[in-house]
């Protein structure tokens, strides 16, 4: 088994396998730390181990830096291995990010599925939803959008915690896409994000470990890309990495999109447009 990379997250111990699915597996380690392994398809993150043939993992592993054990057998880990997670701090407000993500904002419009939280870019209201599940998540979602228009970014994480499909619910995949994107915006503003976190926490050690990653700016591989891009005006650039996140989870890699530009607009409106003028 080829090991790609380890993120930098990961905790040093001894992992049990507590789930399988979809050639990934996840464990669980010390402090009820989490290890997720995944495929190269799936790529890096803060947590992730990325290998070749991760269903083929033992049911028990140790991680001890800079070696993974696998049975008691050492795989070391060379330094360009570890996947550095962590946001950098960039400028966000200036006018090529802004012309960059008034793109991906028409990208997610035009290509993301139905069932995404993408009919909240649209000035539009949304159709009508089949069944009583989706008219109840949608209504949830408007609320919290409406919130993020406000500035009241805890009270839409409450509007969407543990809210719509998916294997990590769709409103929870957004509240990672509004830390992401705070941790950008207001770095200097922990306490925000510690608040939004303890509202959005829940009962799944999975989305609990997604939401903390968000909370401290540890991002996977595909949002750093997405962020690369997004500070250029290569509108091909863009739309290759949102193609690439659009196929993460079934709507996860696009809700966290559109969480992203939601919470950039509504930042933007408070700190005003002088701060672009200013850039």
């Amino acid at each position: 088994m080829k090991l790609y990379s380890a993120g930098d997250q990961i905790g040093d111990g001894a992992y049990r396998r507590i789930a399988s699915y979809d050639h990934a597996s996840t464990y669980i380690g010390p402090s009820d730390r989490l290890l997720f392994a995944v495929t190269p398809t799936q790529g890096a993150g803060p947590l992730n181990l990325v290998m070749d043939e991760p269903d083929r993992l033992p049911d028990k592993l140790s991680f001890r830096r800079p070696c993974l054990y696998l049975e008691n057998s050492p795989t070391p880990l060379r330094p360009d291995q570890l996947f550095r997670s962590s946001l950098p701090l960039l400028s966000v407000f200036t006018p090529t990010f802004q012309h960059s993500v008034a793109f991906l904002k028409q990208w997610l419009l035009a290509n993301a599925p139905e069932e995404s939280l993408a009919f909240l870019l649209a000035d539009t209201v949304a159709s009508p939803s089949r069944s009583a599940a989706q008219r109840f998540f949608r209504k949830r979602a408007m609320e919290a959008h409406s919130a993020l228009r406000e500035g009241d970014l805890e009270a839409a994480a409450q509007s969407l915690r543990g809210c719509g499909p998916g294997l990590t619910p769709a409103g929870d995949d957004f509240i990672c896409g509004m830390l992401f994107t705070l941790r950008l915006t207001a770095p200097c503003d922990l306490e925000q994000s510690s608040r939004i976190f303890r509202v959005a926490r829940g009962k799944s050690p999975v989305v609990n470990a997604f939401l903390e990653m968000a909370r401290d700016g540890y991002a996977f591989e595909r949002f750093h890309l997405l962020l690369h891009a997004l500070q250029g005006s290569d509108t091909a650039e863009i739309e290759h990495i949102a193609k690439q996140l659009s196929v993460v989870g079934a709507t996860s890699g696009v809700d966290l999109c559109v969480a992203f530009v939601l919470t950039w607009e509504a930042e933007l409106k408070r700190v005003g447009a002088s701060t672009m003028d200013a850039c």
